[in-house]
């Protein structure tokens, strides 16, 4: 391969592309072009091929090289100047850290997901999965939800439903965000199948191809693993104790013009830190400014207390829905497997989403929406968020207790929310000790899932509601000390 020429021509970079595995070919383009950039030490400043030129080389459309480009772009590997082409980037990221491009980190991360979210291991074992332990749900307010959802007439169970989901339901969801504030109506909402298929949802309303989409960093990782499936370039902001890093995220909109920022005002996932309130305040004047669409994930907000709510207000409630749009979930109290959330946002983007709602599926699954209603109007729902979150309270400090005596330091001692971020300390790989503690039959949740940033490479999510046993305490802090750096 010839020496990279001079920014005033393009780099060639003439090598047919191979397809291999199972990966899309925007990925695997974007991956072999950074090894090609790296393996070559291409000097900063350099022009790559045109999008045209370089599809014609590697035997690939044009659409697939301008989005592995814009990829490229998003992680900072390369830069996009207006009429002129695409540069190399100074200061460009190793490709370790472009964790969706790797083929090994795929791995591994594929993995670690499957863990968490199907664990096989008992789950008195589970100390850093997502959710609620199943003997701290309310068994019997389910089984009395079913039984009033079973009694609806077949006609109605059998029929498409309606798009924007069950009338009821979306009424009770419109009372309960009357009482955080937010003012969206029945016709504003549209129910899903759980937060998960809500970002689906707004991705594929709202999210261009040729756009890039901000996140904060770190996320959870099914916004990782949704964004990743969709191709779409993701640009991360640094999530603080109080919010995001608005002057990385002014530099960002500056630099990009994105069209989505994916946050969370409330028990963000995983650090369990909210959004104060002039933070607030300057996102969404942010948000005016550069024209963004604020993607709200609500999704663990019902383990936050009112004393909680009041300290950290939501941008929904602030804003009214004008550049908010705002995704709930009930899936956190009734049960990982009842799949029910919803998207609240204005009229204009509730006709979009409900557009691309039906062209995802002809049908609305009625039944557990029926379950969550029985659920919601019951009166149990609300007191069983009491007793989980004075569980929670409860266990915080013993928690704490517990990891500093394996001396893990925690990020953000939030005094509510079900996660604690914790360091091992500098030097220290993370997935290296949950793989060694897996091992040993203990499910931990690494922060390289949650991230594709290194600085997060020692960070563990724990779940406070887990068992935390004598034993396996004891032995995760002989692990963490056989995995001291030299």
């Amino acid at each position: 391969m010839s020496p990279p020429q001079k920014s005033s021509a393009p780099h060639t970079l003439r090598r047919h592309f191979q397809p291999v595995g199972n990966r899309s070919l925007v990925v695997q383009v974007a991956e072999d072009i950074v090894r090609w950039l790296q393996a070559e030490q291409v000097a900063a400043g350099t022009r790559l091929l045109s999008v045209r030129e370089m599809a014609v080389t590697r035997r690939v459309s044009a659409d697939t090289v301008a989005r592995a480009y814009d990829k490229l772009v998003a992680l900072g590997h390369l830069e996009a100047r207006r009429g002129s082409g695409f540069y190399v980037r100074s200061q460009r990221r190793q490709l370790v850290q472009a964790a969706s491009f790797s083929a090994d980190w795929d791995s591994k991360w594929g993995i670690w997901r499957g863990r968490l979210l199907h664990p096989e291991l008992p789950p008195e074992r589970w100390l850093g999965i997502g959710r609620l332990p199943n003997n701290w749900i309310d068994e019997a307010l389910l089984e009395r939800a079913l039984r009033q959802a079973a009694r609806t007439p077949a006609s109605k169970l059998l029929s498409y439903g309606a798009t924007l989901g069950l009338l009821p339901l979306r009424e009770q969801i419109d009372l309960l965000l009357a009482g955080q504030n937010i003012h969206a109506g029945a016709e504003g909402i549209v129910t899903t199948r759980g937060a998960t298929d809500a970002i689906d949802l707004v991705l594929q309303a709202f999210s261009p191809t040729t756009a890039q989409v901000l996140i904060e960093d770190p996320c959870p990782f099914v916004l990782l693993e949704r964004l990743a499936a969709s191709n779409i370039g993701t640009l991360t902001v640094s999530r603080q104790e109080d919010g995001p890093d608005l002057a990385q995220l002014r530099q960002l909109c500056t630099e990009h013009q994105p069209r989505l920022f994916f946050c969370s005002s409330l028990l963000h996932n995983p650090t369990s830190s909210s959004l104060s309130p002039q933070k607030a305040f300057q996102l969404l004047k942010l948000a005016e400014e550069f024209d963004l669409l604020l993607v709200d994930d609500d999704s663990y907000a019902d383990l936050a207390s009112s004393h909680l709510a009041a300290r950290h207000v939501r941008l929904a409630s602030m804003d009214q829905l004008q550049r908010v749009i705002h995704i709930g979930s009930f899936t956190k109290l009734l049960g990982a497997g009842l799949r029910v959330g919803f998207i609240a946002s204005n009229k204009d983007r509730t006709h979009s989403l409900s557009l691309h709602k039906s062209a995802l599926g002809i049908a609305n699954c009625e039944l557990p929406e029926r379950v969550a209603l029985h659920a919601l109007t019951d009166g149990a729902y609300r007191h069983q968020g009491d007793q989980i979150r004075a569980k929670l309270d409860r266990r915080r400090e013993e928690v704490l207790k517990w990891l500093g005596r394996c001396d893990f330091k925690v990020w953000h001692e939030a005094d509510q929310g079900l996660f604690l971020w914790a360091d091992m300390g500098a030097g220290h790989n993370a997935m290296v000790l949950a793989e060694d503690a897996f091992q040993q039959g203990l499910l931990l949740a690494p922060g390289f899932l949650f991230t594709t940033e290194e600085r997060w490479g020692s960070f563990l999510r724990f779940n406070i509601a887990s068992p935390f046993r004598e034993g396996d305490l004891r032995r995760l802090a002989e692990l963490r000390d056989a995995a001291k750096p030299a």
